[in-house]
């Protein structure tokens, strides 16, 4: 190797690739953002692709998560209508799929169909290992030329994909967590106001706290309006008065 191929990132793209996601976990970033970032690291990576993609396969189908243009997304989509493709089996199966020569390879004739029609002669669908049951994700590429996409092309990538797996699993625990999180503080919220209404209307009618946490539940079943909604009308005043007479009755 010359001293510029050593100092060409391109020449070690994969750790590019891992050492970007790895970055992401400083930051307050989604699974999509992940996933779009990944597609386009990728793509940087691997100069004989023209697009990439990321296809996510879960008990209830797969579907196309990111993509670097509408070639990829559009034959992402073409393997979800058919239910079967590199990707969609590289996502199910973890193991690669290696499509040197789209017009040769006759295992999915509803995506070679596809694929010739949109000009990508190429394709490589590349497992992503990761670590969460019932997930599988795997990277679509594609590229114009016929023998662009090989092992030889491809292949710097797999030391690296176990890894990246495990950035896409972190993200994807993280963003669970937070959302559980904020299901919480909802909740909590939504708990106080119910008992600062309750206590208000107490006050109000006379009756005890318990009491009037029944009256906003018959309220609630006669106006088809949550409780909480109600409480948070109490609370604000702006419960209308035929309603709050109602109560008091």
């Amino acid at each position: 190797m010359t001293p510029s191929q050593a100092a060409d990132p391109r020449r070690d793209p994969a750790g590019g690739v891992a050492d970007q996601l790895l970055g992401v976990l400083l930051r307050d970033c989604s699974p999509d953002d992940v996933q779009r970032l990944l597609t386009r690291a990728v793509l940087a990576a691997v100069p004989a692709a023209d697009a990439v993609s990321v296809t996510v396969a879960t008990p209830a189908g797969t579907t196309s998560a990111a993509w670097t243009g509408l070639l990829a997304h559009e034959l992402d989509e073409a393997q979800r209508v058919a239910g079967s493709g590199p990707c969609t089996t590289a996502a199910r199966t973890a193991q690669p799929q290696l499509l040197p020569d789209v017009r040769t390879d006759d295992r999915w004739p509803q995506f070679r169909a596809a694929a010739v029609r949109q000009g990508a002669l190429s394709c490589a669908a590349l497992p992503v290992p990761v670590p969460v049951e019932g997930l599988g994700v795997a990277l679509g590429l594609y590229a114009s030329a016929a023998g662009a996409l090989t092992e030889e092309t491809t292949g710097h990538l797999d030391g690296e994909l176990r890894a990246v797996g495990v950035v896409l699993a972190n993200v994807d625990e993280f963003a669970r967590a937070r959302a559980e999180v904020d299901q919480l503080r909802e909740a909590v919220a939504h708990r106080a106001v119910i008992e600062q209404a309750k206590g208000m209307l107490a006050a109000r009618t006379g009756v005890t706290p318990e009491e009037a946490f029944d009256q906003l539940r018959v309220l609630s079943s006669h106006t088809n309006t949550k409780v909480r909604a109600l409480a948070q009308q109490v609370v604000s005043r702006t419960l209308p008065e035929e309603l709050l007479t109602a109560l008091e009755r």
